[in-house]
């Protein structure tokens, strides 16, 4: 799911970067929308970083939350199991393009109800120690919106033009009724 060069890089940029992996936050009212409208009772926050999203929701609320990052020791175990709501918040476009399909099938495996993922479709400011851009995958919508359709068949896409930014919700069900509802209006 990821090489060994790329994780040391990223511990790199996790060590040396304080806002690296906290951009979160910024997505709260989102996440604790989908908890409740779900009945979440277990998320795992894929990719979470410095743990900004548990930090802001976890006294909010009696849900358990499972943080992974492949780049953060201690929060770097392959996850395992399944989870009522698995969000993703800006981590897609940092996964090595030839690892996408792998994690795409581990979100499978781990998706119990929903899994709500929020993708930058620009490139990032950072830059990677071996001179990268920090953001691997750049796409727009519609390339994502074709890549989630492959690995899911209950997909929900919605765009923020002033962020570019693409939002997708993703159901385990495919039987599924209705979607709970997320916004992508985030300034």
């Amino acid at each position: 799911m990821i090489s060994n060069n790329y994780r040391a890089m990223l511990r790199e940029a996790h060590a040396k970067e304080p806002k690296w992996g906290t951009s979160a936050r910024k997505h709260k009212a989102n996440v604790e929308r989908l908890i409740e409208a779900i009945g979440a009772r277990t998320l795992i926050d894929y990719g979470c970083g410095k743990g900004e999203l548990f930090k802001t929701i976890r006294p909010n609320t009696s849900i358990q939350v499972i943080e992974y990052d492949p780049g953060i020791e201690g929060k770097d175990t392959r996850p395992a199991g399944s989870y009522d709501l698995l969000v993703c918040l800006d981590v897609m476009e940092h996964i090595e393009p030839d690892h996408l399909n792998e994690v795409m099938e581990h979100f499978k495996d781990l998706i119990g109800k929903f899994g709500f993922f929020v993708i930058s479709n620009r490139y990032a400011k950072a830059v990677l120690p071996d001179g990268r851009n920090a953001h691997l995958i750049v796409e727009n919508p519609v390339w994502w919106e074709s890549v989630f359709k492959t690995h899911f068949t209950r997909v929900e896409v919605k765009y923020n033009a002033p962020r570019s930014e693409t939002y997708i919700l993703v159901s385990a069900d495919p039987y599924i009724m209705e979607m709970p509802e997320f916004r992508a209006d985030i300034k």
